[in-house]
């Protein structure tokens, strides 16, 4: 048993392995640079990159791969083994174990982000406020009961519950806050909706859901998905549609109180919210292309108010958010207000790649001082 852990130890710690990972890290990069001429870049990142396997199809050959997320896992194990146990430890070795400790602190970071941050987007029309951001990617189910007046609460299920779901699969869903039980029967990752050629299983009040190919651009694909509401009294089932981009939500009368149910990108709340005040945009001289465009706004928070411009190389950053000025729409012809489009990041680790690096750099200013120290008192000692 001891031997067997101790070649584990050595295969695990050898140049070797860490030359291999290095190798299918380059092979990887350069297939999901190629793939991203024929889908969309979230597609590539989340089938080669966020993976930790990957069927390639090479011309018709399935070709298995492990996926980066697993190389880096295996990369990072690598580096603790051989870059920190069992190097020998001395004051000629100082500055690589610096070094590897901040490659390891470079991976710990990406963990981090991969697994903790938030990203996506909000749209501010002139003179309108918000106080939450949406994702580019991920839905969700909100159900909720309409009311007249007061506080509505929200009952929401997370896409990674349903998005995933195959042919012929079904989820349901039951809370004890609500009277019935959704079952979410087929899901679209891009659809719109159309006229059904025929009533049946695929319709529902003569409109289908009709599958599109992905988009190149990944934030512009619209989900949809087919849903039955079952009242927990035992009452007749409803069948519904929803869509992404769809203007109203659901509706369903279940004991005498509407309920509402609708699709929509995964949404965050902001600690606090922002006002825009007024957006302004420069021109190329003699062309339509923007060459800049900030946006002023009032950033309230606890009743504080604050007056900020967030431009293109001046974000906004407050209690771990960063908001970039990212895009904007145009007045149409007739008139109208400005939208401006900001990036929204939450990310715990956005300040480990800087540090790491300083710490990387450090490790080998260190090593090679130390070999250039080495090599004067060689050469001075050759001389003398």
């Amino acid at each position: 048993m001891r031997r067997f852990l101790e070649k584990s130890f050595a295969f695990l710690a050898s140049f070797g392995l860490a030359i291999t990972v290095l190798s299918f890290l380059l092979v990887l990069t350069v297939v999901g640079t190629v793939e991203q001429t024929r889908t969309s870049l979230y597609e590539v990142q989340r089938r080669y990159f966020e993976s930790a396997f990957v069927v390639h199809d090479l011309g018709g050959i399935p070709v298995p791969l492990p996926g980066v997320y697993l190389l880096l896992v295996v990369l990072a194990i690598n580096l603790v083994c051989g870059g920190i146990v069992r190097i020998r430890k001395s004051r000629s070795t100082a500055g690589i174990i610096v070094a590897h400790a901040g490659i390891l602190f470079l991976l710990s970071g990406s963990l981090i982000e991969y697994q903790w941050s938030q990203k996506g987007h909000t749209t501010l029309a002139e003179g309108t406020e918000t106080g939450e951001f949406q994702s580019y990617f991920e839905w969700e189910i909100a159900i909720a009961e309409a009311r007249s007046s007061g506080r509505v609460e929200e009952h929401v299920i997370p896409g990674a519950q349903f998005m995933g779901l195959r042919e012929g699969e079904k989820a349901r869903f039951v809370s004890p806050a609500i009277p019935f039980e959704l079952a979410v029967n087929r899901v679209f990752a891009n659809c719109e909706p159309r006229a059904a050629r025929a009533a049946g299983a695929g319709s529902v009040d003569g409109v289908a859901l009709e599958e599109l190919p992905p988009g190149k651009e990944a934030e512009s694909d619209v989900a949809g998905a087919y849903v039955t509401v079952r009242p927990k009294s035992g009452g007749a089932p409803v069948e519904g549609l929803l869509w992404g981009l769809e203007r109203y939500p659901m509706s369903v009368v279940v004991e005498g109180r509407r309920w509402t149910i609708g699709l929509s990108h995964r949404r965050w709340q902001l600690p606090f919210s922002i006002h825009l005040d007024d957006f302004r945009q420069q021109l190329h001289p003699g062309t339509g292309m923007a060459k800049a465009f900030e946006s002023d706004v009032t950033k309230t928070r606890d009743g504080v108010r604050q007056k900020v411009k967030i431009s293109m190389n001046e974000p906004l950053r407050e209690s771990g958010y960063t908001l970039y000025q990212s895009s904007f729409i145009k007045p149409s012809q007739g008139g109208g207000r400005w939208w401006s489009t900001f990036s929204v990041v939450k990310n715990p680790a956005d300040r480990v790649p800087l540090w790491a690096c300083v710490v990387i750099t450090a490790g080998l200013l260190l090593h090679f001082a130390q070999q250039l120290i080495r090599h004067v008192r060689a050469q001075t000692e050759k001389r003398a």
